[in-house]
């Protein structure tokens, strides 16, 4: 009796602390409000660092302040945090996120939270403003057999005289930005790394393509890593994109979310980045562009896919991005522990890729059957 006496007492007199405190942080920030510096933009893979700069005047003795954001894209299957203790009077702070992956993500710039040692009151003194955070896609050179992909289609062919050599010339390390058609691919072959040719004349375009994104299907979209799997959708869009402006054509491109096709300018990737940072597995494609000739990367088991055999007529090739599904060793040994990504895959989801794995030669076969000789399906 005298113990559960003397605990209430000691929660009754935490709550009365706790709410001194409480008034005496709102007071402070009403005169000071902090200011929580969120970027608009990063590239997949960047580290977020924040400088952040608190003014915080008394803490009672067994409180503590705390910053905290928590930023969440899709339904929660990405998410991006990050926190620091805060302390009396004024410092600056030094805010690390972790390695971000693409997405568009939403939460507020942050939040200040006062909370008792014990962990038995916690309050939001103060929260920042509503802010939106792109994460671009990583850009991956892969070279997914780009000779033979972007050959063929009246608007895709471009003057072989035209086609740069990737000589050794003057380079500089590339940055997300720059004009792709002076990246030096031989260089990149031989360190795996991104070099720029510099002093070089670029001469105009030679050719024209439309290149869309076909991102749809329930199927991926169902499964919990179907963010993953659309990165590297979107990656193998992009080094389409970066190839045929090697060759020196213009790109028209084109993904859910889009009503027209936009032409890619090198210089100025960020408008399509920004587009392909919130594309998922469940968007879909508008309508496809009325071209006599277009490429469309996809993703496998897509209704999407269907509807381009009756809906236009000229060409299409079609390139779907298979899905390499886990090993039966690789799955039993997430039953125990989780993956590189952090996952445990589901009996479910196991057995769901498998057969989105098959599912790719189905659908190849499937286009070529109905497609008549227009549709041109190849697998990457």
């Amino acid at each position: 009796m005298i113990w559960g006496s003397s605990f209430f007492l000691l929660f009754i007199l935490l709550l009365l602390l706790a709410f001194i405190q409480y008034v005496i942080l709102q007071k402070t920030f009403r005169k000071n409000i902090p200011d929580f510096p969120m970027p608009v933009s990063v590239n997949s893979g960047e580290n977020i660092s924040l400088s952040l700069e608190v003014y915080i005047p008394l803490l009672l003795p067994g409180f503590r302040c705390l910053w905290k954001t928590e930023l969440i894209w899709e339904r929660g299957k990405r998410i991006l945090t990050a926190s620091t203790p805060l302390q009396r009077g004024g410092s600056l702070y030094d805010i690390h996120f972790l390695k971000t992956l693409r997405g568009l993500y939403k939460g507020d710039s942050g939040m200040i939270l006062l909370e008792d040692l014990f962990g038995f009151t916690r309050f939001i003194v103060f929260r920042g403003e509503p802010v939106t955070l792109s994460v671009f896609p990583e850009f991956e050179t892969d070279g997914i057999k780009r000779e033979k992909n972007i050959s063929g289609g009246e608007e895709a062919t471009a003057d072989p005289s035209r086609v740069r050599s990737d000589e050794l010339l003057e380079v500089r390390k590339y940055y997300p930005g720059d004009d792709a058609r002076r990246i030096n691919w031989k260089m990149f072959a031989a360190s795996g790394q991104l070099f720029l040719r510099i002093g070089e004349e670029i001469p105009p375009p030679s050719g024209e393509v439309t290149v869309v994104l076909n991102s749809f299907s329930q199927s991926i979209d169902s499964l919990h890593r179907s963010s993953y799997y659309t990165d590297l959708l979107i990656s193998a869009f992009l080094s389409f994109i970066y190839a045929f402006i090697e060759k020196g054509c213009i790109v028209n491109s084109m993904a859910p979310g889009m009503r027209d096709p936009l032409v890619f300018d090198p210089g100025k990737p960020d408008e399509l980045f920004r587009i392909l940072s919130s594309v998922t597995a469940g968007d879909r494609i508008n309508d496809y562009p009325d071209r006599n000739f277009f490429y469309i990367i996809s993703h496998p088991q897509s209704d999407s896919l269907r509807d381009i055999i009756d809906k236009r007529g000229g060409e299409r090739k079609v390139f779907i991005k298979k899905i390499t599904p886990l090993t039966r060793k690789q799955y039993a040994k997430g039953l125990f522990m989780r993956d590189s990504m952090g996952d445990q895959v589901s009996f479910l989801e196991y057995r769901a890729l498998l057969q989105i794995h098959k599912s790719a030669e189905e659908d190849l076969m499937y286009l070529k059957n109905r497609g008549k000789g227009r549709i041109h399906g190849e697998i990457i």
